[in-house]
């Protein structure tokens, strides 16, 4: 029972200092839903690039290449991509004022489809083991 109540008291004091620190440091935050959907959209070309840079697959076949591309076109798009969105969204409430930049909010975007890419890879894995 003292346990319990220690836990309880324990995250009840960590969740009040991560709220006070957040609410003291957080930069005031205009949540636009489209224009942030549309510029995270924007970032996944650049993350595709990227990725198709890889010195791996310069060494294979170009069909290989284009199996990759369309696959991650067919996983990626659609969907609300609310748990990508969520890591620039909180970047701009959680980032102090004055070391908040451009770059850095372009570096969670990119940190948003790199949450995106795993989620779907956990989902696909899932729907496979399901079905074996």
């Amino acid at each position: 029972m003292a346990k319990a109540i220690l836990r309880k008291t324990l995250f009840y004091s960590q969740y009040r200092t991560l709220y006070q620190t957040a609410v003291k440091y957080s930069a005031p935050v205009t949540f636009d839903q489209y224009k942030n959907q549309k510029m995270f959209s924007d970032v996944q070309s650049e993350v595709m690039h990227s990725l198709m840079d890889n010195p791996k697959l310069k060494e294979q076949s170009p069909d290989v290449k284009n199996w990759i591309v369309r696959l991650l076109d067919y996983t990626l798009e659609g969907g609300k991509r609310s748990r990508g969105l969520v890591v620039p969204f909180a970047y701009e409430m959680m980032e102090d004022p004055k070391h908040f930049t451009e770059e850095n909010l372009h570096r969670a975007r990119i940190l948003g489809w790199v949450v995106e890419i795993a989620r779907e890879t956990l989902l696909g894995d899932r729907t496979v083991d399901y079905i074996n």
